[in-house]
């Protein structure tokens, strides 16, 4: 990608805690995916080195606003299991790691391997998948580790590495909290947006896309107090920038899209 982002320093604090309403359960993060959040995180990866992309950052996003995702939201078009969000966990590396990723991934499961001969995907007994990403501006020149799995570039995976990260306490299905770090949920929406747009992308994916760029576009503007301004356009590059007026505005009461805030 030609553009570039470039941020003012200033960080986000969109972290702030929420009660489950009664009644009503925030959705429970998958076992297996907070097990390896649990691991990067005792290990200091977790937000230096390695953040989460993809749907799996609605969990985060919905716990910092108190909105509820319809279960919906996080599953992919298809019924394949191994590309449901529930089932796969995507990361993003920053920076190089000596101790590797797949041994901290064999910390939490011991079962973990490389999935497929391009080895950017690690998979456990249970068929739960792991995949590493990285910027396509800054690739790693060699394996994070001897054995490890290779992170790959992923479309506007500079943007994701440059954006600013924020973080939320998500609950898993064992009832048990685990840190998450990802993008600030305004640049999830435009990346998200701009993916929809992309005729490369997998046609049954992009749908999905678009709904997940105006349900986090909205929940930024209307509980996370996050603004698609001018301010936020000058520090981006031109693509993502373009779908500022696309996204400004959007109300979460104006979409069909279930979504509940609490």
């Amino acid at each position: 990608m030609r553009g570039r982002c470039r941020w003012d320093g200033r960080k986000t604090n969109t972290t702030r805690a929420v009660s489950p309403p009664r009644g009503r359960q925030a959705l429970a993060l998958f076992s297996f995916a907070v097990r390896v959040l649990r691991a990067l995180d005792e290990a200091g990866l977790l937000g230096d080195g390695l953040f989460v992309i993809g749907t799996n950052a609605l969990y985060a996003y919905e716990m910092q606003s108190g909105v509820l995702f319809d279960s919906a939201l996080v599953a992919t078009g298809d019924f394949d299991l191994p590309w449901d969000a529930r089932h796969r966990l995507r990361l993003a590396v920053s920076r190089l790691s000596p101790g590797g990723v797949l041994g901290l991934l064999k910390e939490a499961d011991a079962t973990y391997s490389s999935a497929d001969d391009y080895g950017f995907r690690a998979r456990n007994a249970d068929g739960y998948y792991v995949d590493l990403f990285c910027s396509e501006a800054e690739p790693p020149r060699a394996r994070l580790a001897e054995g490890d799995i290779d992170p790959i570039p992923t479309a506007g995976g500079n943007w994701l590495a440059a954006a600013p990260k924020t973080e939320a306490v998500v609950i898993g299905q064992d009832g048990l909290p685990a840190r998450m770090v990802c993008v600030d949920p305004r640049i999830f929406a435009l990346h998200k947006w701009w993916l929809s747009k992309q005729r490369s992308r997998q046609a049954a994916s992009r749908p999905r896309d678009a709904q997940q760029a105006h349900v986090v576009a909205a929940i930024s503007a209307q509980f996370l107090n996050l603004k698609f301004d001018r301010r936020l356009q000058k520090q981006l590059p031109a693509e993502l920038a373009a779908g500022i007026d696309a996204l400004r505005g959007v109300r979460l009461d104006a979409l069909r899209y279930q979504a509940e805030h609490y």
